[in-house]
Parts: C-alpha cells; sequence; structure tokens
C-alpha cells in the first residue's frame, strides 16, 4: 500500500527538500503541500492522507491547533510533528493535540523520515533520537484521570506485551519475538486497551512508564 503524505511548513524550500527525500523511499507519495494550519485542514480534508508532516510554528493557524483539529475531525489521520523547535512547550503541545511523535529537521534524513512515516501510519509512536528524554518523560507522566485513579490489573502476558509496546516496537516486531500471529498481537493489543480504558499507542506507553513496565 502506498501512503500518502502531506507537508505542512511555511517555507517552501524546505517543503521542496523534504519531497526530494521522501522520493527515495518506496512506498510514500507526497500527496501536497500546505504553508500554515489552515491550508492543512482543507488539504487533508480533501486528500484523506495517512500522514501528516506537520511544523509546530506557523503564520496564522499554528500546527498545535491544527493537530487539534485534524485529530478531531479526521481520527484516522495521524501527525507527525516535524520542526526545528525543541522547546517543551513545542514537543509537549504537539503530543496533548494528538501527534503521534516528535522529531527535529536538523538531523532528519530520508531513512528517518521514512521509519516515523510507516510508524504512524501502523498507529504507532516514533521520537526522533534527539528528542530530549526529559520532555518526553514529562509528557508520558500526565496521564488519564481514570487510570491515574486506578485500572484492572493485567496478566503476566499483558504485561510483557505492554513492555514490548512501550519500547517502541512494531506490531509485527511483537509478533515475531512472541512467535505470535500478527492478528494475534492486534486483538491482544485490544483488550490491553479495553481492559485499561486507554486508546492509542500514546496512552499505553505513559501507562507503562508509570507502572516502571518500560523506561526511556
Amino acid at each position: 500500500m502506498t501512503l500518502r503524505v502531506i507537508l505542512v511548513d511555511d517555507h517552501r524550500l524546505f517543503r521542496e527538500c523534504v519531497r526530494s527525500l521522501l522520493e527515495r523511499e518506496p512506498g510514500i507519495d507526497v500527496a501536497g503541500e500546505a504553508a500554515d494550519g489552515r491550508d492543512a485542514l482543507e488539504l487533508v480534508r480533501c486528500v484523506r492522507p495517512h500522514v501528516v508532516l506537520m511544523e509546530v510554528m506557523m503564520p496564522g493557524v499554528n500546527g498545535i491547533d491544527a493537530t487539534r483539529i485534524i485529530r478531531r475531525e479526521h481520527p484516522g489521520v495521524a501527525v507527525l510533528g516535524f520542526s526545528a523547535r525543541q522547546e517543551t512547550a513545542c514537543v509537549v503541545g504537539m503530543l496533548k493535540a494528538g501527534a503521534s511523535g516528535y522529531f527535529l529537521k536538523r538531523l532528519a534524513t530520508s531513512a528517518e523520515l521514512g521509519r516515523a512515516i510507516r510508524a504512524a501510519a501502523d498507529g504507532e509512536i516514533y521520537f526522533g533520537p534527539n528528542i530530549p528524554q526529559i520532555i518526553v518523560t514529562q509528557y508520558f507522566w500526565r496521564l488519564p484521570e481514570e487510570v491515574a485513579a486506578g485500572s484492572p490489573g493485567l496478566n503476566p502476558k499483558e504485561r510483557q506485551m505492554l513492555a514490548m509496546i512501550a519500547s517502541g516496537k512494531s506490531s509485527k516486531e511483537i509478533s515475531f519475538d512472541l512467535g505470535l500471529s500478527l492478528r494475534a498481537v492486534e486483538v491482544q493489543r485490544t483488550r490491553i486497551m479495553k481492559k485499561l480504558s486507554l486508546f492509542s499507542v500514546a496512552e499505553l506507553t505513559k501507562y507503562a512508564l508509570r507502572e516502571g513496565l518500560a523506561t526511556l
């Protein structure tokens, strides 16, 4: 399957550079570009991409607000924060808005872009290696109230899978490591989510960190 990607950045030259990088990645198609959050919203409605690469700081509707609207109106569209800004407010703001990860422009390569896009399209989360651990940790410790107030316990197999999910492993990797079918992994992940009343891989990862099942 070819993944449709939208680039959102207020610098045209940068968008052209990113498009050039992604053209080297098989199975990824840049389906459109936008210079600000408002244009991005219209483009998402028309193109229905799998993944949006979103700059944070832009004139008009910024990346955080655009991400929040996209995730509310199109929950099947993943958004990745892709910015030169690494301040806590930018990273945490994007994650709170529903982004599937965050990485910085200055060290991005075509291979890294490809990994990030495929992870997001698979429902995983992706953080570039240069995102300060303290920023991610601060975000992950903000758990939903229903989880903080207590949740049903997990059996050993579920805790093992949760730890693997939180470590950043994809469903395919977990399937291989545990000797399970991909379908079995997805079913068990859904069961864990229902048991904990959590609704995304990001929230599962928060829970795992809080319970000491995983570390950054």
